[in-house]
Formats: C-alpha cells, structure tokens, sequence
C-alpha cells in the first residue's frame, strides 16, 4: 500500500502527456485552412470551422474553453446572420520554418470584426489595420496555428467558404495599391459624372439627367457597400437599391421616351418601379441577402432589354446605352465569380469598371440624345423660318436671328412713291372650275417680278407688294424699299405695269376662252407711310394717298368704258406723266377731264387723265407694249 502511494505522483504527469499527445494527434488530422510554405504568399481559404453564432459576444475564456473542447465543426461554407455574432476558426499551416506576418483580411465590412490565435490556455488579438474592408494583422510562429475570428453582421448572408485570404506584407500593399488606384478613379469618374448630369439638369431641364445623377450616386454607394468601403447594412442596402432601381427605371422611361414610343414596355417599367419599392421595403424589415439577389440584376437586364429594342428600331442613344448595361452586367457576374472561386481573384474589381464603362457608354448615349434633339430644334427653326420667308423678307429674318426687333427691320416714316393698283376685268365669266385657278395664276406670275433686284443689305428692289385684293393687288415702287441704283421710280412703275400686262395675257392665251377677259391697272404718285400697328398682331403695312389715288386711276375705266373695255387699260396720274421720258410719253393718250365732264373721285383737282389700252395680241407681244 505504501508503495503504491509513493508510486502516485507520477501517474498524473503520464496522464497529462499522454492527453497531450491525443490531442496533438487529433488537432494534426484536421485539415488546415492556411498553408504558408515561403516568404511571399497570397492564400485563399480553403475551409472553415464553425464555433457557432451567439446573440452576445463571447468572453474570451469562454472561446479558450470551447477551443479546448474541440467545440466546432469543419464547414465548407460560411453563414451569417443578422445582427449576430458569428465565430469561425482557421487554421495556418506555416511551412516557411520562420516567423511570418500575415495579413488577413475578410470581405466586406462589418460593424465589428476581432480576431486570436488560440495559444492553449489564452488568447492573443490581432492587430487592426486602417483600410478598406476588415483588414487585421500578427505574426504566426512556425508550425500550425489557430486563428479565432468573430464578425458582427449586418445582415443575413451565407456562401462558399472562400471569401478570406491572407498575405504577406508586401502582397497585401500591392493590393492595397492596386484598390486605391482603382477606388480613385472610379469615385472620381463617378463624382464627374454626376455633376455633369446636375450641370446638364441645369442649363437642360430635362428630367433624364437628373435620375442618373440619382441612379449613379445610389449605385456608387452600393457598391460602396460591396466593396467594403462603407459599414455592410443589408436593410440600408436595400433602400440604397431600390432607390437606384426606381431612379433607373425612370431614366429609360425619359430618355428612351417609352411613354410614346412603347406605352407598354412603359407600363411594365411602372411595374418594377412597384416592385423596387416593396423590394425596399422588404430588405429593410428582414435583411434577406436572396432577395437582394434577385433585385438589381432583374432591372438591370429589364433596363438592358427596352434599350436593345429601341436601338433595332434605330434610336442611336439606345445603342449607347445596350453597351453600357451589358459591359456592367458582364463585370458583375465576373465579381460574382472572383468570390465563389478563388482562381478568379483578379476579377474582383470588375464591376466597379464595369460601371465606369456604364458611366462613359451613358454619356455617349447622352450626347447623342443632346445632338439628336439639336438636330431636331435645327430642323424645326429651319423649317419654321422657311414658314417665315413665306410672310417675311429675308433681311428682317436674318435681323431676327441677330436678335432685332422685327419693328426694326423695315422702313417706317413718310416718303413719295409710285403705286400700282392691279384688278381683273372679266373673271365672272369664266367657269368656276376655272376661275380661282386662273387668278390665282396669274396674280402669283405678275407678283413674282416685283422683287427682282432684291437687295437685302441695302433695301433695294423693283418693288413691294402692299397686299392682295379681291382680284388683284396692290404694289408700290420706291417705297419702303428704294430703286435699284440707276432706275427711276417712275419709269419703273410703267415698265412694271407694262410687264404685268403681257404676263397677265400670257396666262389669258392658255385659256384659249371664248370671253374676253382683260386687265386694268391705275398708276399714280404722291406719298406712303410705312407702320407697325402698336396693338393686336404686328404685321407691317403701309397706307397713304398714293393708294388711293392708284385706286381711283385704276377704276376711272369704269366711266371711260361704261358698257366695256376693249382691251387692258392702264391709267396714268398726271404726276408719273409728267416725269415720264418722251418715248413713254407718246404711248398714252391724253384725256380733258374738264372737256368730258369728268372727274376722278379723291383727286377733283385733276384736269388730264392718260391711258393706254393694250389689245390681246399686242399683249401677247411681250416686250414690242413700249414702243
């Protein structure tokens, strides 16, 4: 008995060595997570162990004790859950045969994120690291070693265990290098884009740029998000979402125009903008990352189908934007693989090009849209001052374009001038059928030669047509426009007179009518004035004594040849004969009022009339009528 208890003491230091020894065996046929065999490494996960997900966070002796009791489970995935505290742990196989730092790091990141390594009765923490993501440091020890890590979530989540990597120091820089250039560039495109979107709103007004500043801001912070640059929040995720899915949508809808040129793709894009926003609100109360899944991609590709039909039917910007979203679909799915698959690593910044390609492919499509529709104001102020030629001269449309009033671009004032009053005798007698084709014919062949000559810098030409009335018209010479160099008003006003006979018979002689049909014009001088009216339409007109007088002229054949006129007639003021050169002179004949016991109406101071009447075949003779 007494030996057996001086034999006692070592019986529990066997027991211990041999419980050591077990246990080294069993911790040597779990399968590492890490294997580190030199310097220079960059390591993906391979595995998992599962210690289990808890309301509260574990004190640390709590972590040793299920640490020495093997309390968890190799897992091939990992699961999250929200707003609770998920504890994994990896193991680190370091087969360099010295002491190396490691970097490790966790995608995205989270309101709280810690990690150990399990030292047999203790635990040592991880050093944090300031950059983007979850990011923690220490050195591991030759041999193996157990890393204990906790994550807050901030959302439910679950996938490939294949999301965390360590590396050394110099790897971990260079990716570090590498994520700045490419967050710089992006924010910085984006942020460019956005004000010029808000720039283009401005001076614009059009309501597109407006929802893709909107769309590329709440886009921006989603992936933002993705990419671990701000705190993961599924619920905030999902309003950030809905919000860029809405604002999405609403930029198709104006800037493909769907309203109008696809009522019912219109109508279902009012439906995913419903769905967004119930999506929205779903997230937000229960975090589900598997509805989040299936939001974005469905009105990306929906954003991707209108466009591609709009582009076959030929709408350029749509071309533009089928590129964009399928360059960012591409780089999404590739992002999607970078993290299911390890290998695919390099893919992991994909779709913040992608969206950079968007954004550059969206502001192709913009200025194509922004041209298409200068094209169309251009056409549309072309054809409206086409309309305008048709009322307007062409010195007061160019002086509209350069920005005068239009009461500026003709003369007003007074000044003398010729007028000539022009009036069918006859056209009753023709078929109706006929009739309105005939003056219309006619009256448009005679005005056409008013404005021979026509000087736009200087205000010349042969004449100015005052208006139209009933069958004939009225139109002045030397006022408002002034002669052409070298003419004199008044030799002009007959040899226009003169010229509207033969053009006028030329019309007659097509005819070929048994009725004779014939024209009279009266030709007299005194004053005009040209005016804008101040009230009602503006419109140009000028009134005057000359009118009247080339009115009464005209209409005195109607006591000259009360039964009929034999022929054309025109009618001379005493005043254009007076100035006429003697060959002009001889054509007319001289008539005494006084003798005839006649008078001209407005004009009773009148003692001489001339006239000359014109038969149809001397008419039709052209210019043999002056001599």
């Amino acid at each position: 008995m007494s030996g057996f208890c001086r034999s006692r003491p070592l019986v529990w230091p066997v027991c211990l060595v041999i419980l050591l020894l077990f246990s080294t065996h069993l911790l040597a046929d779990e399968p590492p997570t890490f294997v580190i065999e030199s310097e220079t490494f960059s390591i993906q996960q391979a595995n998992l162990y599962k210690l289990g997900i808890f309301d509260e966070e574990l004190a640390e002796h709590d972590i040793v004790a299920r640490m020495q009791k093997h309390e968890y489970e190799l897992k091939d995935y990992y699961e999250l859950q929200n707003h609770r505290r998920s504890y994994w742990m990896y193991i680190v196989d370091n087969k360099s045969g010295k002491p190396q730092r490691i970097f490790i790091s966790f995608s995205l990141q989270f309101p709280q994120t810690k990690a150990w390594i399990f030292e047999g009765d203790h635990l040592r923490s991880f050093d944090p690291v300031r950059t983007v993501a979850d990011v923690l440091s220490t050195q591991v020890p030759p041999g193996r070693s157990y890393i204990v890590a906790m994550r807050l979530s901030g959302g439910e989540l679950k996938g490939k265990a294949s999301i965390v990597n360590i590396s050394d120091f110099n790897t971990f820089m260079q990716k570090v290098k590498i994520q700045q250039h490419v967050s710089a560039g992006v924010f910085g495109a984006v942020a460019i884009m956005i004000l010029y979107n808000l720039g283009m709103l401005f001076f614009f007004r059009r309501t597109y740029f407006l929802y893709y500043a909107i769309y590329s801001a709440a886009a921006l912070h989603a992936l933002a998000i993705f990419n671990g640059y701000t705190v993961w929040n599924l619920s905030e995720l999902g309003v950030v979402l809905g919000i860029s899915g809405c604002a999405l949508l609403q930029f198709c809808n104006s800037s493909l125009s769907l309203p109008t040129s696809h009522p019912r793709l219109y109508r279902v894009s009012l439906g995913f903008m419903a769905y967004s926003l119930v999506f929205a609100v779903y997230v937000w109360f229960t975090a589900s990352w598997a509805v989040i899944a299936l939001s974005m991609p469905i009105v990306l590709a929906y954003s991707l189908f209108v466009s591609l039909r709009r582009a076959l039917r030929g709408y350029q910007p749509a071309i533009y934007m089928t590129i964009g979203w399928s360059i960012f679909l591409v780089t999404i799915c590739l992002t999607v693989l970078s993290i299911q698959f390890p290998r695919f690593g390099y893919f992991s910044h994909m779709s913040f090009l992608g969206f950079v390609s968007e954004l550059c492919f969206f502001s192709f499509a913009i200025g194509q849209k922004v041209r298409n529709a200068e094209q169309i104001a251009l056409k549309e102020h072309k054809h409206a001052f086409n309309q305008l030629k048709k009322v307007f001269y062409p010195h007061q449309i160019e002086q509209i374009k350069a920005g005068r009033e239009l009461e500026d671009t003709m003369p007003t004032g007074r000044s003398e001038a010729c007028v000539i009053n022009f009036d069918i005798i006859g056209s009753s007698k023709l078929p109706p059928s006929l009739a309105k084709s005939f003056i219309e014919a006619s009256i448009k062949g005679c005005v056409s030669i008013i404005n021979e000559s026509y000087n736009s810098e200087d205000l010349q030409s042969t004449g100015y047509r005052i208006k139209e009335v009933g069958d004939g018209f009225l139109c002045s010479v030397g006022y408002p426009f002034k002669t052409p160099k070298g003419m004199d008003a008044v030799e002009l006003s007959i040899d226009l007179a003169l010229r509207f006979v033969s053009i006028f018979q030329s019309h007659v002689d097509v005819l070929q009518n048994q009725y004779p049909i014939y024209c009279s014009i009266g030709v007299a001088r005194d004053y005009l004035e040209g005016y804008f009216p101040k009230v009602g339409t503006i419109e140009y007109d000028v009134f005057g004594r000359a009118i009247i007088l080339a009115t009464r002229y005209q209409s005195f054949r109607k006591q000259l040849f009360p039964n009929s006129v034999p022929g054309h007639i025109i009618t001379v003021h005493e005043r254009i004969f007076e100035r006429l050169p003697h060959s002009l002179q001889q054509i007319f004949t001289r008539l005494d009022l006084r003798k005839e016991h006649m008078s001209i109406r407005d004009d009773l101071n009148a003692n001489v009339v001339y006239y000359r009447i014109i038969s149809g075949s001397e008419a039709s003779a052209g210019p043999k009528l002056a001599i």
